[in-house]
């Protein structure tokens, strides 16, 4: 019975495992998020992240992705 099981369980995970070049069919392609602006961060920010970005931004030249707001509003 054992035997039984186990045979049935390879053949299973063997069933659900997709090939590796079905598997890169199946994923959608994804781009580089677009560059946050001073829009952006004005409509999500807060107030010390903003100003930070914006000197970031300044010194730069261009802002800051949106998800590097905590990093810079601690300060």
């Amino acid at each position: 019975m054992f035997a039984y099981m186990n045979h049935r369980r390879k053949k299973q995970q063997a069933v659900d495992t997709p090939a590796a070049p079905h598997a890169a069919e199946r994923r959608p392609a994804t781009s580089p998020p677009p560059p946050a602006t001073r829009e952006d961060w004005e409509k999500h920010g807060f107030g010390p992240a903003i100003v930070g970005a914006e000197v970031i931004g300044d010194f730069t030249g261009r802002w800051p992705p949106l998800s590097e707001m905590g990093r810079i509003g601690n300060p």
